[in-house]
C-alpha cells in the first residue's frame, strides 16, 4: 500500500513538472513570435510607413482610430522625438493571459529602451494580442520620455 502511494505521488509530481515545462515552451514561442511583429511595427513607424503600422493593428483599435487619425498621432510623435539615433534594446517581455480593461486572451507586453535625438530616458511599451486567426496584432503603444 505504501509503495503504491509513493508511485502515485511520484507520478503526480512528474505530470505537474511536465505540464509546467510544456506551458513554458509555448509561452516562450508566443513571446518570440510577438516580438517579431513588434519589431517590424516599430521599424515601419521609424520609416514613416504609417499605413503598414495601421494594418498591423487589431480591429478593435481600428474601430477607435481611423487611419488618418493614426497617421496624425504618429506624425506628431515623430516631430517631438526627432530622429532615431540607435537601435532599440528590449528591456523586458512578458506573456499575459489577461489585461485590465481588455479581458482574457493571449497577450505579450514588450518594453524597449529607445534613443531619439530630442529625448532622454525614452521607453516604449507595446502590447500585442493574438487574434482568433492566431496572428499577433498591436493593441497598444505607450511611449514615455523626458524632453531635452
Amino acid at each position: 500500500m505504501r509503495n503504491q502511494l509513493k508511485k502515485i505521488l511520484v507520478s503526480i509530481i512528474i505530470l505537474f513538472l511536465y505540464n509546467n515545462c510544456f506551458g513554458q515552451k509555448y509561452t516562450d514561442k508566443y513571446i518570440k513570435d510577438a516580438t517579431i511583429i513588434a519589431n517590424k511595427w516599430l521599424n515601419d513607424m521609424d520609416n514613416f510607413r504609417f499605413d503598414l503600422t495601421y494594418s498591423m493593428m487589431d480591429n478593435e483599435v481600428k474601430e477607435i482610430y481611423d487611419s488618418l487619425a493614426w497617421q496624425g498621432y504618429f506624425n506628431d510623435l515623430v516631430k517631438e522625438f526627432g530622429k532615431k539615433e540607435q537601435n532599440r534594446k528590449i528591456l523586458s517581455s512578458e506573456f499575459l493571459s489577461s489585461v485590465e480593461g481588455v479581458g482574457d486572451g493571449f497577450f505579450v507586453e514588450i518594453k524597449y529602451e529607445a534613443f531619439f535625438e530630442k529625448t532622454r530616458n525614452f521607453e516604449e511599451t507595446i502590447l500585442l494580442k493574438q487574434n482568433d486567426q492566431s496572428k499577433w496584432k498591436v493593441i497598444g503603444y505607450q511611449p514615455l520620455w523626458d524632453s531635452m
